[in-house]
């Protein structure tokens, strides 16, 4: 592949200086695989437990860290912690640092206050998958719930439950990020069992895994980039078919790689049809229906450390006259595969 290469979701493009900036949706998953208790640096999501008479009452303190790697993946291999004192319920917290998790994301790594962070998020989803036990009317009973800190409240609030005898989802979909994430850029999560414990019947949760995905507004740079004109700034693309899937594109000289272009945002420039070139040569203009970037592939100077060839590809406009392409300027670089040197 290239040296940039879009990552998922719609894309707007702006040029700057020499360099060109692509912001996409960029979709990461965290979870506690890996952890140690106390150490931050590698994984800095941490888990607590704790056990109490009243679930919602619980505040973030008072808690004791714990790791467990039977939660690191999802393989119905559960983590049991369970209390039999009458009355008790047994809580699990799962705190996630989400500012640092986001810090560690290419085309997040800029961000440096959880401000930044919350304008850029579009949706957080936490998943919790197990199974929890009570005691009610004498007898063992399965029910559990997911709640999430809201921290302007200082409360939990719910955001699903199941009652489940083997792993099963509970998951929910955040949008609200001046409530759930706290001032440290942290989401707090807690899992407790539907019923107290009787003494004779525990209150247990079974933890198979744990997962939060967020997504987010992802800025993403081409230093390697070279612009001439200043044509493209605000349009939009999207991340589209590879040129495998044209005619006649040598995929040995070229990167699988292409972006279509929306017609509309380009100053109202009317497009019906479009066509890919390479080498000069004009491909089937009815391949495509939308403007285009094309695959040119031209000869560079072979680099000394590599040996490679590099390519570039072309972005232009046509309305289906292959005879009248108009240049916008934007040349990405790309270093491609095969023909080492003899």
């Amino acid at each position: 592949m290239g040296f940039f290469q879009v990552v998922t979701g719609q894309v707007t493009s702006t040029v700057i200086g020499n360099n060109a900036q692509f912001q996409t949706l960029v979709t990461r998953q965290v979870d506690f695989a890996g952890k140690v208790v106390g150490q931050t640096w590698d994984v800095p999501h941490s888990t607590y437990r704790t056990q109490n008479s009243s679930p919602l009452t619980a505040s973030l303190s008072g808690w004791t860290e714990e790791a467990s790697n039977a939660i690191w993946k999802q393989d119905g291999s559960v983590y049991n912690l369970n209390v039999s004192t009458s009355g008790q319920y047994r809580l699990q917290r799962y705190t996630f640092d989400i500012l640092s998790a986001a810090k560690r994301t290419p085309g997040l790594s800029s961000l440096s206050t959880v401000s930044d962070l919350r304008s850029k998020l579009v949706n957080i989803v936490p998943t919790w998958i197990g199974f929890g036990t009570g005691a009610n009317a004498g007898a063992s009973v399965n029910g559990i719930t997911l709640v999430i800190r809201n921290n302007t409240t200082n409360a939990w609030d719910s955001f699903g439950s199941n009652t489940a005898s083997s792993p099963s989802a509970v998951s929910a979909t955040v949008t609200n990020f001046n409530d759930y994430i706290d001032a440290n850029g942290f989401v707090h999560l807690m899992v407790y069992p539907t019923y107290p414990a009787d003494g004779t019947n525990s209150c247990a949760i079974n933890t198979d895994y744990v997962k939060l995905e967020f997504t987010a507004v992802a800025t993403l740079l081409d230093q390697n980039a070279h612009v001439e004109e200043q044509h493209l700034a605000g349009i939009t693309v999207t991340a589209g078919a590879t040129l495998a899937a044209w005619n006649n594109i040598d995929t040995s000289r070229c990167d699988e790689y292409a972006i279509a272009v929306s017609p509309s945002a380009i100053h109202n420039y009317s497009v019906s049809s479009a066509a890919v070139a390479r080498d000069g040569s004009e491909l089937d203009a009815s391949v495509d229906r939308t403007l285009l970037i094309s695959a040119v592939s031209q000869q560079r100077k072979r680099s000394p450390r590599t040996k490679t060839p590099s390519r570039k590809l072309n972005i232009y406009i046509t309305n289906g006259d292959t005879s009248d392409r108009t240049y916008y300027g934007l040349f990405l670089r790309y270093g491609v595969r095969g023909e080492r040197s003899s």
